[in-house]
C-alpha cells in the first residue's frame, strides 16, 4: 500500500538535505536560526516518522511470528544494495584505508549497533539508526496487537529517554559536531519512529483536506516564526528539540490524510523524486566530491552546484530502476517463494 502524499514528502526531504549539504559545502555552514539548515538536521527526523508510519500501515495486520523472516527479508534487499554501493563509492572515493573491522560493520549494518559513529558512507548514519528501529518494530507491534496501550507506553518511554538527550546528554554549549556520536544515538531518535506508529494507528484511515491545509499552515508558521540563534546543536536541545520535532509530526500528518488532486505531469515529477529519495539521500555526496576533482566549486558555487543537482537527480533515477527496483523485487519474490513452499 503506497500514500502518494507521503512518497512526495520523502521526496521533498530528500531534495532539502541534499541542498543543504551542496550549499553548505561550497558557500557556508548553516546556523539554527536559517530554514535550511533546520531542514538539513529535521529532514533525517521526517524520514523516520514516515518511515515508522508507512511500516504501521503496511504491517499492522499482517505481522507475525510467523512473517518475520519475510519482515527482515524485504528490509534486507530495500536497504543493503544501495548502502553496499554507497560505501564502495565512498572508499574508492576517498582513497581511505579503511579497517576491515569497520568496513564489515558497515556492510552488515552493525555499526549501527556496535559503533554508531564508524559509518563510512556520508549520511549513512541514519541507516544505521534505520536498521536498529528494524529490530524495534516487529516486537513493539506484535505486543501492540495484544496489549492495548502497549505503543502509546513504548512511546512515553522513547520520548522520556529523547528527553534525557535533549536536556542532559547533550550540551548546549558545546558545538554538535563535538557530540555528533551523542547526537546520532539510536535512541535520540526513536521517539520519532514510534510517533511516526502512533499516527499510522490513529489515523490512517482519515482524510480531511481541510485538517491538512490547517496543519501545514500552522507547521510552516511555527517553522517561520520560531527561530534559535547559533549552532545548530540548539535546534536538537532543550525545548527547541521538541517544538522542531512536532513541526516534523505536523508536516507527516499534514500529508498523510490530505487528498490534493494534481495536474499528472506534477504528480509524475512528484513521485518520480519520492522513489529516488533514498539513492538521492546516499548518492548525492558521491556526486558532489567526485564532480570536484573536475571544477572548482568555489569560483563558480551556484553553477556547481546546480551541475551536481542535475547530475545526482539523473544518477539517482539510474540507480532506483537498474539497482534499487531490481532488489526489491528480488525481495519479493523470494518472499514468495518461501510462502508456496510453505
Amino acid at each position: 500500500m503506497r500514500i502518494n502524499n507521503l512518497d512526495y514528502l520523502r521526496g521533498f526531504m530528500a531534495f532539502a538535505i541534499m541542498v543543504y549539504h551542496y550549499s553548505s559545502w561550497t558557500l557556508h555552514p548553516f546556523k539554527s536560526d536559517s530554514v535550511l539548515g533546520v531542514l538539513g538536521i529535521y529532514g533525517v527526523g521526517i524520514f523516520y516518522i514516515l518511515s515508522g508510519l508507512t511500516l504501521f500501515v503496511v504491517y499492522h495486520q499482517k505481522l507475525e511470528l510467523s512473517s518475520l523472516k519475510n519482515f527482515f527479508i524485504k528490509r534486507v534487499f530495500r536497504i543493503f544494495p544501495l548502502l553496499w554501493l554507497s560505501i564502495l563509492g565512498t572508499i574508492f572515493l576517498s582513497g581511505t584505508k579503511f579497517p576491515l573491522k569497520t568496513i564489515l560493520l558497515n556492510a552488515t549494518g552493525l555499526f549501527g549497533v556496535i559503533e554508531i559513529d564508524k559509518y563510512i558512507a556520508t549520511g549513512s548514519w541514519s541507516i544505521g539508526n534505520e536498521l536498529v528501529f528494524y529490530l524495534f518494530f516487529p516486537i513493539v507491534l506484535l505486543i501492540g496487537n495484544k496489549k492495548k496501550w502497549f505503543l502509546e507506553l513504548f512511546f512515553a518511554l522513547s520520548l522520556a529517554i529523547g528527553i534525557g538527550f535533549a536536556f542532559y546528554f547533550l550540551n548546549s554549549n558545546l558545538p554538535i559536531s563535538e557530540q555528533w556520536k551523542t547526537y546520532i544515538n539510536p535512541f535520540n531518535q526513536l521517539f520519532l519512529f514510534v510517533g511516526g506508529m502512533l499516527i499510522g494507528k490513529y489515523f490512517k484511515n482519515l482524510k480531511n483536506n481541510e485538517l491538512s491545509l490547517i496543519t501545514l499552515i500552522v507547521s510552516l508558521v511555527i517553522l517561520s516564526l520560531f527561530s534559535v540563534e547559533g549552532d545548530l546543536v540548539n535546534i536538537v536541545t532543550g525545548v527547541n528539540r521538541f517544538v522542531y520535532s512536532l513541526i516534523g509530526f505536523g508536516f507527516t500528518f499534514s500529508f498523510l490524510i490530505g487528498e490534493v488532486k494534481l495536474p499528472k505531469w506534477l504528480q509524475f515529477i512528484l513521485s518520480q523524486l519520492g522513489h529516488i529519495s533514498y539513492s538521492l539521500y546516499l548518492i548525492h555526496p558521491l556526486v558532489f566530491w567526485t564532480f570536484s576533482k573536475f571544477s572548482n566549486r568555489l569560483e563558480q558555487p551556484y553553477f556547481y552546484m546546480i551541475t551536481c543537482y542535475s547530475i545526482t537527480i539523473v544518477s539517482s533515477l539510474i540507480i532506483y530502476y537498474l539497482v534499487e527496483k531490481r532488489f526489491m523485487n528480488l525481495g519479493k519474490k523470494l518472499v514468495f517463494k518461501l510462502k508456496t513452499e510453505n
